[in-house]
């Protein structure tokens, strides 16, 4: 549970990775509201569906620190 600062701030992780496969979640994000994304989970069955259905999710992975960051 985030403290009372981190809630203030707006930090919070409402943001939702589902897979559209097996709508597992894959992760969660910090967002200062609900919003849901889609990425595939490492299970080879839904790689597989996704595959032979022509989908093309890239694999999901978060910038090193620091990276795409504003000055």
């Amino acid at each position: 549970m985030k403290n009372g600062l981190a809630a203030a701030e707006g930090s919070l992780d409402y943001g939702l990775i589902l897979c559209p496969s097996c709508n597992e979640i894959v992760d969660t994000l910090p967002t200062n509201r609900v919003k849901i994304f889609h990425s595939l989970c490492d299970s080879p069955r839904c790689r597989e569906a996704a595959a032979e259905s022509g989908l093309d999710y890239a694999p999901l992975t978060r910038p090193a620190a620091g990276e795409g960051e504003r000055p």
